[in-house]
């Protein structure tokens, strides 16, 4: 059985969902939240980068097509 890209979104955010409550239930004080997103905030920055990453090329790839149909259409 193939899992679509829809259902691995689903059990990402459920994953999420169901960490993030074990994780208020069992630490009750604020300062325990703060500690626990300094450990995880590596995540988000492996993420943005991968995105940036992504982006500049398919930005330059874009302009160069663009760019490459108009000499197309001049000639």
């Amino acid at each position: 059985m193939k899992i679509t890209l829809t259902t691995k979104i689903f059990i990402g955010m459920l994953l999420g969902i169901i960490v993030g409550h074990w994780y208020h239930s069992t630490h009750a004080l604020t300062s325990d939240y703060d500690a626990f997103a300094a450990k995880i905030s590596i995540l988000s920055d492996i993420f943005l980068r991968l995105i940036k990453m992504i982006i500049a090329p398919l930005v330059f790839c874009t302009l160069v097509v663009g760019v490459a149909k108009v000499e197309i259409l001049k000639v």
